[in-house]
Order: C-alpha cells, then sequence, then structure tokens
C-alpha cells in the first residue's frame, strides 16, 4: 500500500492501527502483489461537508485481464455487497477512457489559458456515469430510472443483487468497447432516458468540483 512513488509499504508488517490512521487521513492505493494481481484505490474524503457531491467517496479496482470473467463478476458483486454503493460499473481501462476521457479549455478568469485533460461523468451527479458491461444500480438511481423501466430493459440481463439491481448488458466481456456492445449500451440507455447518463459530447457543465477550473 502507499500514497505512490516512492512510497511502498507491506500490510503484513505494518500495524493495522497504523494502516487505518494513515488511510482516514489521506487516499492510499493498495496492490496485491499475489495472483489475481490487482490495485485498489479507496477514496476517502476526511471533509465530507465540504464536497458538494452527494456520494464523494469511491472505490477503483483495476484486476489483470487473465484472472476471467467469472471471478471478476464474484469480486465486483463482493464489492457492492462491502461497500453497497449508490452506482458501480464493470468495464476496461480502454472503454472507461472512451467514454470519459475529455478535453476541455482550461479557464481562468474569463479567459482560455489551455486545454485540460481529466475524467469526467465517472460520479453521481445530476446524471449517471453511463452503461457498462456490467451496471449495478443503488436504490437512488432505482428509484431515477424507475424500476418498472429496468425491469423492461430491450436488452441484457436484470437480477436483484444487494439493495438494488445488476444489469448485465451482454454476456461475453470481449466484446467490450466493440460496435456490438456499445450499440447493446446505447439501446439501453436511450430506453431508459438518454438524459440520465453522461455523454462526453454533450455541453459542458459545472459541477462545482474543485479539480475543474473557471
Amino acid at each position: 500500500w502507499g500514497r505512490g512513488e516512492p512510497v511502498r509499504k507491506s500490510i503484513a508488517s505494518t500495524d493495522l492501527e497504523q494502516l487505518v490512521a494513515e488511510w482516514c487521513a489521506t487516499a492510499l492505493m493498495f496492490k496485491r502483489l499475489s495472483r489475481p494481481k490487482m490495485t485498489v484505490s479507496i477514496a476517502w474524503r476526511k471533509r465530507k461537508g465540504q464536497d458538494p457531491r452527494p456520494f464523494p467517496w469511491d472505490a477503483v479496482a483495476w484486476i489483470a485481464k487473465d484472472v476471467g470473467a467469472a471471478a471478476v463478476r464474484e469480486f465486483f458483486t463482493f464489492m457492492i455487497g462491502h461497500f453497497d454503493p449508490a452506482f458501480a460499473s464493470l468495464t476496461t481501462q480502454a472503454d472507461s477512457r472512451h467514454k470519459h476521457f475529455v478535453k476541455r479549455p482550461a479557464v481562468i478568469g474569463g479567459r482560455q489559458v489551455g486545454i485540460a485533460e481529466r475524467f469526467e461523468g465517472l460520479h453521481v451527479l445530476d446524471t449517471l456515469p453511463g452503461i457498462y458491461w456490467m451496471t449495478y444500480f443503488g436504490p437512488q438511481a432505482v428509484a431515477r430510472l424507475g424500476e418498472e423501466a429496468l425491469e423492461k430493459v430491450p436488452v441484457g440481463r436484470l437480477e436483484p443483487v444487494n439493495t438494488g439491481a445488476l444489469l448485465t448488458a451482454y454476456e461475453d466481456p470481449s466484446l467490450i468497447g466493440s460496435p456490438t456492445a456499445l450499440t447493446a449500451e446505447q439501446q439501453i440507455a436511450r430506453f431508459l432516458g438518454a438524459q440520465n447518463f453522461f455523454r462526453k459530447d454533450a455541453q459542458p457543465h459545472s459541477t462545482g468540483l474543485p479539480h475543474e477550473v473557471h
């Protein structure tokens, strides 16, 4: 675990109370060195009241591709059961970048000073992040989209998981990012209301988040 280069510490040789105290003070990255290899970032924000997002924390896991779909799905449902998120998704890094990495004009004092590159739309705000290979909708997201509408999605498979609903848009994860997958995801989004989901080609708007430059 660590905060980035060059900090590297072993959980096995660290006092647990010290680890928890450091994690509560700042976000840490956890890396599993044995197979299946993965890196997990649990973003803990101590000053919750200063964050305008209704769900200011998140957890992201990067898992080696050779783990297999069944194990990844099992880990995904474990994370859902442990954290009880408002929203969760399972996809590849390339697919996430395709859908969320944007270049926007960086404006300070009404003057453009350059181009800002960043990921957008990954948090639950006035829109949900999107539809992916697997998408979990917590109770708040289900209420927004409508339980009846979710049960009638034209493609994919819906099942109850934890306190929400898990939607599998297509069964084969090797399709992620392909025209077939994108067509299925877009069909679901249109059925549930395209306005409910982030689109990076839409007009950007201010979220009041600290990483934005205005």
